[in-house]
């Protein structure tokens, strides 16, 4: 069986965000077309801070890499970025980046009491960062700190639910 590494790096990004969103109690959808540079929607459900309903879009990337030697920065390529720094969008996007080790065989791991998907996601936000003339990619700080977590998900969705988009 074969499958192309980036098909397979898009699909377990989306098991991995899929799993974190449903322990944050988010719905998650997944829209047919990436014409936007939305992967992801993420929807609360009720009323969050002073909104009914918040949503949160998501630009999914994953990246192979050694630990001890994260990357400090990800090329955002400049269509995604053209698309999502807009601060006049309804529903703001954020950009995902999930680390999985560089060998496939690291990615998951299972044993009879337990799964274990190995690395984790870390989240930014470029809007409001103003046009670029790069041709290709914006390089994106990825920050240690902002990691995904059931926990930064719905502390997300709090700040859009109070008018304090990302």
């Amino acid at each position: 069986m074969t499958m192309d590494i980036n098909a397979q790096k898009a699909e377990f990004s989306h098991a991995w965000l899929y799993a974190v969103a449903t322990a944050a109690k988010l719905r998650y959808a997944r829209p047919s077309l990436d014409d936007d540079s939305v992967d992801v929607e993420l929807t609360a459900r009720g009323l969050v801070g002073n909104m009914r309903s918040p949503k949160l879009c998501v630009q999914l990337k994953c990246t192979g890499c050694n630990r001890g030697a994260p990357p400090l920065s990800f090329p955002l390529p400049i269509k995604n970025y053209d698309d999502m720094e807009k601060t006049d969008r309804q529903i703001p996007i954020i950009l995902v980046v999930l680390e999985v080790p560089k060998s496939l065989s690291w990615w998951l791991r299972q044993k009879q009491d337990y799964l274990a998907v190995r690395r984790c996601a870390y989240w930014a936000s470029v809007r409001g960062w103003g046009a670029k003339t790069n041709a290709t990619t914006v390089s994106v700080p990825i920050d240690h700190k902002r990691q995904v977590t059931p926990a930064s998900l719905q502390a997300i969705m709090l700040a859009i639910g109070m008018g304090n988009p990302p």
